[in-house]
């Protein structure tokens, strides 16, 4: 479904991505785990077109994405929760998520999109006790299932999802990220990065270990959570202890 060939991505002269290559197949959990600076958000950010490569190639259900400017890639069927949510906080709930759908108004119409809140309000109902108050007044859980949601209107098919736990309680996470497995059983596709590795690999099907900007571990979701390396660097446990 999509896919990364030897894409290097920089900011002016700073060179952040170095030869990526990863691929994400449809119905699958991909994750990707690497310490801060690792290059993890611009690499999210380079398949959404939000910062250009400098070299390679991105594709996307066989189409070659590479310069293609972001709101194309949204119509494609590629949604970003980015994060820190970047919500409008002087509007809306409802407008947050209207506008989340603007990129497919032209193809599907305003009914159609108007429609498909009920689902929004379905997967995050207390979305719906919220929908008249300002984005900004939110808790950090609810403003980030509104980044989803805001997302969801938009009808991707794969979702690229930048630290969705980041400074939410773990009663919260856990139902946000119930809320995503949900939504991977009803055939979403996810790219996740995520600060909690032993969450994101749990729940991944593979993954990928970002490290300076290369690739430096791929595996299954369950070897990686298993491999010494990850182990110790990740959760403190020293290879061969228990």
């Amino acid at each position: 479904m999509l896919e990364l060939e030897n894409v290097s991505t920089a900011y002016g002269h700073v060179k952040v991505l170095h030869n990526v290559s990863l691929k994400v197949e449809e119905g699958e959990i991909v994750t990707i785990i690497g310490a801060n600076g690792s290059g993890k958000t611009t690499l999210l950010a380079t398949v959404s077109r939000l910062i250009g490569p400098n070299g390679g190639r991105v594709a996307f259900e066989g189409r070659d994405i590479t310069r293609c400017f972001p709101e194309q890639v949204v119509r494609l069927g590629i949604g970003h929760v980015p994060s820190g949510r970047q919500l409008f906080p002087n509007m809306s709930v409802l407008d947050n998520l209207r506008l989340g759908a603007y990129a497919r108004l032209r193809r599907d119409g305003r009914a159609k999109a108007e429609r498909d809140l009920g689902r929004i309000f379905d997967v995050f109902p207390v979305l719906v006790e919220r929908k008249d108050q300002l984005a900004g007044r939110l808790s950090g859980g609810e403003q980030q299932m509104l980044a989803i949601g805001r997302a969801l209107m938009s009808k991707p098919r794969l979702m690229l999802l930048d630290e969705p736990s980041m400074g939410l309680a773990p009663l919260v996470i856990k139902s946000i990220f119930g809320a995503l497995l949900d939504l991977h059983r009803e055939g979403l596709t996810i790219l996740l990065v995520e600060q909690d590795a032993r969450l994101a690999l749990s729940m991944a099907d593979r993954g990928y270990v970002l490290q300076n900007g290369e690739i430096v571990l791929s595996d299954t979701g369950e070897r990686l959570l298993a491999n010494d390396e990850v182990q110790e660097i990740y959760f403190g446990k020293k290879s061969g202890s228990e």
